[in-house]
């Protein structure tokens, strides 16, 4: 058992460990922003649908309002029979100027709500500068320890694999680093394997579930239609006493 190397692993696992905590902080500011995000997205979407409905609705109200307008003013008028080019002096007058109010309270209050998302922008803004120094930190870090642990292949620089190494030294798997190594790669080999034979044993299962069912729906069709040509046949004979 090398106990400087198995020493040098465990300074190697507490670093590196330390770094995956400092990753697992830049993947949960990453979530946050997400929900802010997504917080936004929504309160930006009622805010299109107050700022256009009440633009709709204002132009409603000033058509009408010039609309009775005009309309009262055509009564006075009396007959006007005749002057049937009255009628697009006043209803084109009366439309524009119903949606031009209406674009304008649109506006107005569109402004007015965007304030309300500007507390979501310095959320964001405030968990962004976050991440960066969190990633700034983990990067640093695990440069930090491609440096010290070199022996260390960088695939193997997590955890997980360097526990594995560990308990290979530690059980008398391996006498040296390069056994250990070999060792390493062997037990991972021989879990890909396991995991392709899981896998395709699952693909098998599944496709033998597929294929019975095939069947079962193709015997239940061949039924149905057997079931149907003796009815039919059974309602020919009848016909035919």
């Amino acid at each position: 058992m090398n106990k400087d190397l198995m020493a040098n692993l465990e300074c190697a696992y507490e670093e590196v460990a330390r770094a995956e905590n400092k990753k697992r902080t830049c993947e949960n500011i990453q979530g946050t922003i997400r929900n802010i995000e997504k917080d936004k997205g929504n309160v930006e979407f009622k805010n299109i649908l107050i700022y256009r409905g009440v633009g709709i609705a204002a132009a409603i109200v000033i058509i009408e309002m010039l609309g009775s307008i005009a309309g009262s003013m055509l009564v006075a008028i009396g007959n006007y029979e005749g002057k049937d080019w009255l009628l697009p002096i006043i209803i084109i007058p009366t439309l524009l100027a119903g949606v031009l109010v209406g674009v304008i309270v649109s506006k107005i209050l569109k402004k007015k709500l965007s304030g309300n998302l500007k507390k979501f922008d310095d959320q964001i803004a405030e968990q962004q500068a976050e991440l960066n120094q969190a990633q700034t930190a983990y990067n640093n870090m695990i440069y930090q320890c491609k440096v010290i642990h070199s022996f260390i292949p960088p695939q193997y620089l997590n955890t997980a694999t360097i526990q594995k190494l560990y308990n290979i030294l530690q059980y008398g798997r391996a006498d040296s680093w390069k056994e250990a190594l070999n060792v390493l790669e062997m037990d991972l080999q021989n879990k890909r394997m396991e995991d392709d034979m899981k896998h395709n044993a699952y693909v098998q299962e599944q496709m033998l579930k597929t294929l019975k069912n095939t069947e079962y729906q193709v015997q239940k069709t061949a039924d149905m239609v057997a079931m149907q040509n003796l009815f039919g046949n059974n309602n020919n004979n009848n016909n035919n006493f």
